[in-house]
């Protein structure tokens, strides 16, 4: 057991677990509902042209879930006959128009469904174009990974938003596996499926690949198939079970599966920052990905900005000056004086739209507009490690407070030291402080339910935002807590923490300020005590 020292021991509510910017315009202010194809395909034609190759009797995946899958049951079933010249080209078209719509509802609804039900590569290469036509578009590249976390405090109620950059392109983004606690990343390689500039997005940095597939896309890319591996430097048939995979636009090749899984989770790991704690591998304590994002002073660009129909001053230079005075404040006895804000207050400045324009085109144009604006006014963006922009509520923006999680921008529509701290937290890379509620049994401990955003002892959970420190995982995370404060627990024992929600000069060096232990293989918890009541 352990035996806790000052305050109240509670549990981080952040667990770890193993192995695993910008926002763009595209971010609307509230997920959509699920969106389907807007057209229909054109008049039917008539006749039939047989491919100029068979399909593999793989080529679909199977075990579909029954009713729900029926339109890409059917279009796989039309695929097969149609291999066998026994089925339409117009009867194609019109089961290809509703496999597509199915697929989109897919990709918003279960988007790992939609990436595993995906046109394989044969299909298409050899049905015709005026069925391929309306397949999902096979998205690679290098890009932006976007996520903001929208919250209404009034109503304790968040949002998560996700969208991807890969060139010009934008697209709001549906996730699965690894990526849904994943943070903002930019330069990384990304996959997936998408219609309407909507895409699933694939969890793994590398897509493997058939070697016919793998051929084609080098020979897209102007380059033949090199089958070296890219581990052992050995031919890719050396062992008999070459691996040929795609990572942003890039083909790669390995002599094995245990090659291509080991860069994997090696790319895998790089993206997601997630440290160990001493020599125990006990996850996601020990430090952030970049200290630099964390630590030292940050210069902050306070930007306020009003409409053309609403020239209402969201808050006054003096009172924005003063806020952030005060989250400041918080910031450095929370960082235990290891990061601190200094802040420019720009003038105020007026948007080139009306607040209608902007509940349609969302939040992400919002901030171009004002970093935009703010800089014709002589504070330029780009000159500061953190950004704000502070405005009057826009119908449609049900959010009091919008922020990346871990990068840079944050919106606000409610003024307070209390919102401003706990956004900027989303910027430092920190997700939402849940509780984890046992109410539903009679033990108090085991079996219960995680409640988003419901830890009342933390500025990113439900407390009085700016009164209560970050708990000591997500401290850990930020690597302001570090390893010689963290007690690693391997064996059973009794052990004292203190509170860490203390001031820098009251620590003594060699107490512990918080456990760790490892719960299974794959996920890991971190303890800590609040001394706050």
């Amino acid at each position: 057991m352990l035996a806790a020292g000052l305050g109240v021991l509670v549990l981080a509510g952040l667990c770890f677990r193993r192995g695993g910017s910008h926002l763009g315009a595209v971010i609307s202010a509230t997920t959509p509902e699920i969106q389907t194809p807007s057209a229909p395909p054109s008049a039917p034609l008539t006749g039939q042209t047989s491919p100029s190759a068979p399909l593999p009797n793989n080529a679909w995946p199977t075990n579909p879930a029954p009713a729900a899958a029926e339109p890409l049951l059917a279009f796989a079933r039309w695929a097969e006959q149609f291999t066998n010249s026994v089925a339409s080209l117009a009867q194609g078209e019109r089961l290809a128009w509703k496999r597509r719509v199915k697929m989109s509802e897919l990709i918003q609804s279960d988007p790992a469904q939609a990436v595993a039900r995906a046109a394989p590569f044969a299909w298409r290469q050899t049905l015709p174009p005026e069925v391929t036509r309306w397949f999902e578009e096979q998205v690679d590249g290098k890009g932006d990974f976007n996520v903001a976390i929208a919250t209404d405090f009034e109503r304790g109620q968040s949002e998560v938003l996700r969208s991807v950059q890969l060139g010009a392109t934008s697209y709001q983004a549906f996730v699965y596996g690894r990526r849904i606690s994943q943070t903002c990343q930019t330069g990384i390689p990304l996959h997936g499926i998408a219609l309407e500039g909507k895409m699933a997005v694939q969890p793994d940095p590398l897509r493997v690949l058939t070697e016919a597939e793998a051929a084609t896309l080098a020979r897209k890319h102007g380059r033949s198939l090199a089958e070296i591996c890219g581990v052992s430097g050995r031919p890719a048939q050396s062992r008999g079970h070459p691996v040929f995979v795609e990572s942003g636009g890039a083909v790669i090749c390995f002599c094995g599966v245990d090659h291509f899984d080991l860069v994997n989770r090696q790319r895998a790991l790089a993206e997601s920052g997630t440290g160990a704690f001493g020599d125990t591998g006990v996850a996601g304590v020990g430090g952030a990905i970049n200290d630099s994002w964390t630590h030292g002073p940050k210069a902050l660009l306070y930007m306020r900005v009003n409409f053309p129909d609403d020239l209402t001053e969201p808050i006054s230079e003096t009172d924005a000056f003063a806020l952030m005075n005060g989250v400041n404040d918080y910031y450095v006895d929370n960082a235990y004086d290891l990061t601190s804000l200094d802040t420019t207050v720009a003038p105020l400045v007026t948007l080139p739209q009306p607040k209608a324009a902007y509940a349609t085109f969302g939040p992400g144009q919002l901030l171009t507009d004002a970093r935009e604006a703010t800089r014709l006014a002589g504070y330029d963006t780009a000159n500061y490690d953190r950004d704000i922009v502070a405005f009057t509520p826009v119908p449609g923006f049900s959010f009091g407070g919008l922020a990346y999680v871990g990068g840079k921008g944050v919106w606000l529509q409610s003024m307070g030291v209390g919102v401003a701290a706990h956004e900027l937290g989303h910027n430092y890379g920190l997700w939402h402080a849940n509780y984890w509620d046992t109410t539903t049994n009679s033990s108090g401990t085991g079996p219960g339910i995680n409640l988003e955003y419901g830890n009342i002892y933390d500025t990113m959970g439900a407390a009085g935002a700016g009164a209560y420190h970050f708990n000591a995982a997500h401290k850990s995370k930020l690597d302001w807590l570090k390893a010689d404060a963290v007690q690693v627990i391997t064996t059973n024992g009794a052990l004292r923490i203190y509170p860490f929600d203390v001031l820098d000069w009251s620590r003594v060096p060699g107490r512990c300020y918080a456990a760790a232990v490892q719960k299974d293989w794959v996920t890991d918890s971190i303890s800590g005590v609040f001394g706050k009541k």
